[in-house]
């Protein structure tokens, strides 16, 4: 299976220290794995790949996160990059590359798969969440539809549901790309499997015994590390510490 992963990034200057980060430890990794890997950011004059980033002709905002998206897969289309799956994922992220071939060889991880953490979203909130002075209203609603999602921390879509995702036209309304692309293979069959993600906190709260985190790791369903404290500097000095297993352990367990 030909796979790729994308991460979602930005051309702020405070996340260039992550993607270096990335480049350095599970990138390189994929690199050694013959993985292919991008990240993919907004504000460019033109749409193009240089090196490992796709350059996009789109905001870099957080209000165009579905639209950078679309617009990165339409570009690897068109430079005939067919995989037959995308791992999304962001600069927040670690990845055990090891476990992370091991984990999509284990569920035949395939052109029809979307697979993540699960999460549910109501219509309206989503909607008043693009409107900034009505974002605090979101808070306080409780009914209309929900939209069930695959989270955006990381997740797998396949060939397939790309394709729908690029043949559909985007409504006028606006949702982040996990909500959005849970809302538009709403009708849509999938396969989908058990996921897990290991949040890291600061205060340490996040361990757990031993002997379950291995356990996790030797049946190949962790994977996938997030750093996303307000502390920046310790979740860069985490990303470099979690490349080394003994380390790994010594963070994530007791």
């Amino acid at each position: 299976m030909k796979l790729c992963v994308l991460i979602l990034s930005t051309q702020e200057s405070s996340f260039q220290s992550f993607k270096q980060a990335i480049r350095e430890t599970w990138a390189a990794e994929l690199i050694d794995s013959k993985i292919d890997y991008f990240f993919y950011e907004g504000n460019y004059k033109s749409t193009l790949l240089d090196g490992d980033t796709i350059k996009l002709n789109c905001k870099d905002d957080l209000g165009n996160v579905y639209d950078k998206l679309v617009e990165a897969l339409k570009l690897l289309k068109s430079k005939k990059y067919d995989y037959d799956c995308i791992f999304r994922t962001n600069l927040s992220s670690y990845i055990d590359v090891e476990v992370f071939k091991k984990y999509i060889n284990h569920f035949n991880i395939n052109s029809r798969s979307y697979i993540g953490i699960h999460g549910e979203a109501r219509v309206i909130t989503e909607f008043l969440y693009s409107f900034k002075y009505l974002r605090w209203l979101s808070r306080y609603i409780w009914a209309g539809k929900i939209i069930n999602y695959k989270s955006g921390a990381g997740f797998f879509i396949g060939n397939k549901l790309v394709n729908i995702l690029l043949e559909t036209r985007k409504s006028n309304i606006f949702f982040l790309d996990d909500v959005m692309i849970g809302y538009l293979l709403e009708q849509t069959e999938y396969e989908e499997c058990p996921i897990f993600r290991f949040d890291i906190r600061i205060d340490n709260s996040h361990k757990i015994d031993k002997k379950l985190f291995e356990k996790l790791v030797n049946d190949n369903h962790l994977f996938h590390y997030r750093l996303k404290n307000e502390n920046r500097n310790f979740d860069i000095k985490m990303m470099y510490s979690l490349k080394n297993k003994d380390q790994r352990i010594e963070i994530c367990s007791y």
